[in-house]
């Protein structure tokens, strides 16, 4: 069953070093973001909402360690994992995924 798009925009995934820039969505059950180029070597994520358990906002940094930009996000999970990515407005996006209920 397909969940409707509740927001979607272009971003950066970035894991430290490695980055690559694809479509990143929410949906009323998961934060998705799916590479333009799988080549190189980061896939696509697909977050169940439920399993989020804090989105606050991050530097994004070029080399991983400059940091270029305030306008990321870093997403945490309940298994310990972490996810950055960078795109524009990172505070409406933190309102939305903080939000388990939004539609």
């Amino acid at each position: 069953m397909q969940s409707t798009v509740v927001k979607s925009t272009m971003a950066t995934i970035q894991n430290g070093v490695m980055k690559a820039d694809g479509k990143f969505w929410i949906t009323q059950t998961d934060l998705n973001f799916e590479p333009f180029n799988e080549k190189l070597g980061l896939e696509p994520y697909t977050i169940a909402r439920d399993t989020i358990l804090k989105v606050v906002e991050c530097k994004g940094k070029g080399a991983g360690l400059i940091p270029i930009t305030a306008d990321a996000i870093e997403v945490f999970t309940q298994d310990g994992s972490s996810y950055q990515f960078i795109l524009s407005n990172p505070s409406d996006w933190i309102t939305i995924l903080s939000n388990k209920t939004s539609a």
